[in-house]
């Protein structure tokens, strides 16, 4: 299988006489276009979606977690203004398919660039960080996915602690939920750092994106343990839920 990271070149590669892109309608060069690789620039024909595009290069940026809003905003409705179907009514039923299926892209990849979730999970797939794992080295909980032990076991305790004297069961409690908080609150600041160094990297630091990736993982069991102290609240008619924030 073809790697994320060998997708990202073929977006980006120097032109070569390989290469280089022509029209399916006029056989035009489209490099060089003005909407590269979206519309000829010679006949205005909307383009087919080509192996290799992604959430990234259709929007005409760079695959990292450092996002200009205000140019992608900007991409976004000039893409929708030339690609949009209604301006291919009339035209060959081809332009107006090909418009269609690149609009709906477009729109997928604006949503998923503009929101922080899912830009990690976007670049993340990309580069395809999973199946990279064990040739990197990275820990063997990391690759199963297992909940931090140290987590586990504080909350299993909490259980027993509230079973066993229900009068101070609000106050373990919230205890808990603070803690959460401060751990929460620490995996994002060294996801905003993973995320710094990769694009200082220009994206390739493998590394940053396997500990971002863990890191995820550990937020991901972070947030089911809200949730059950939240159920264990309600069961007791506890105070409202602290949240995941």
């Amino acid at each position: 299988m073809r790697s994320g990271l060998v997708a990202v070149v073929l977006a980006s590669r120097p032109e070569t006489a390989d290469s280089q892109l022509l029209c399916v309608n006029c056989q035009a060069l489209l490099q060089g276009a003005k909407l590269f690789p979206h519309l000829c620039g010679a006949c205005g024909f909307p383009q087919p979606l080509r192996e290799g595009e992604n959430s990234f290069s259709l929007l005409g940026v760079r695959p990292l977690f450092g996002q200009d809003e205000s140019f992608l905003r900007a991409r976004f409705y000039e893409l929708s203004r030339a690609l949009h179907p209604d301006r291919f009514a009339a035209a060959d039923p081809r332009a107006r398919h090909n418009s269609i299926e690149r609009m709906s892209r477009i729109n997928e990849a604006y949503r998923s660039l503009r929101d922080r979730k899912l830009l990690r999970e976007t670049l993340l797939s990309l580069f395809e960080v999973g199946e990279s794992v064990t040739a990197l080295g990275n820990s063997a909980r990391a690759q199963k996915g297992a909940p931090p032990v140290e987590l586990a076991e504080s909350w299993f305790e909490l259980q027993d602690a509230v079973m066993d004297d229900p009068n101070t069961a609000q106050t373990k409690i919230l205890e808990f939920e603070k803690s959460l908080q401060f751990k929460r609150h620490a995996f994002d600041i060294l996801m905003t750092e993973q995320e710094a160094l990769f694009d200082v990297s220009e994206g390739q630091d493998r590394v940053a994106l396997l500990e971002i990736s863990r890191i995820l993982r550990e937020v991901s069991y972070l947030d089911s343990l809200f949730r059950d102290v939240l159920r264990l609240k309600e069961r007791l008619g506890g105070s409202p839920f602290l949240g995941s924030g």
